[in-house]
């Protein structure tokens, strides 16, 4: 270099040419790793968006089979027989949520509990693993068809999409 002259790149910082050829090798393979990094780190966001995708369509289209006919409307249908659709449907219910609730946030998590709670009690005293119906059935004062509508929109209220899979 000529007397007056600055140097620029890697050769301003006093390296000569030799110690620049070994060092650009390690340059490029540290952009090939980043770049091999943030791939795998996007391909597996995008596969876990999709298996929440397909655990929410799976979770909602199981509860709407198990009430077919009966839910949304089904104003028709006695109480009896909607007491023995809820409690054949039960032990699939009970299978979709808890196949569901690792696809959560902690807060959606929070959230189905809370549905699932009310679905399954209905404003008694908690039990583990119990079916109350009697906040489904048509008493004096009460209807049934509304609270049963009511407690399956939570279920279903939590197996909607969220803005961060859209």
């Amino acid at each position: 270099m000529i007397d007056g002259e600055t140097s620029t790149g890697i050769f301003a910082l006093g390296y000569s040419a030799t110690a620049a050829a070994q060092i650009l090798p390690w340059i490029g393979l540290g952009a090939t790793l980043a770049g091999w990094w943030a791939n795998s780190f996007l391909a597996a966001k995008r596969d876990r968006a999709n298996e929440r995708r397909r655990a929410r369509a799976e979770y909602r289209a199981t509860i709407l089979t198990c009430f077919e006919g009966l839910y949304p409307l089904g104003f028709s249908i006695t109480s009896d027989h909607r007491d023995r659709v809820i409690r054949t449907a039960f032990p699939k219910l009970q299978l979709a949520v808890e196949l569901f609730r690792p696809h959560l946030t902690a807060s959606e998590a929070s959230d189905l509990d809370g549905a699932w709670r009310t679905f399954r009690l209905f404003g008694h005293e908690s039990r583990n693993d119990v079916l109350i119906t009697q906040g489904f059935m048509n008493y004096i004062g009460q209807d049934g068809h509304a609270n049963f509508k009511a407690a399956v929109d939570g279920l279903l209220q939590v197996g909607r999409s969220t803005r961060h899979e859209i």
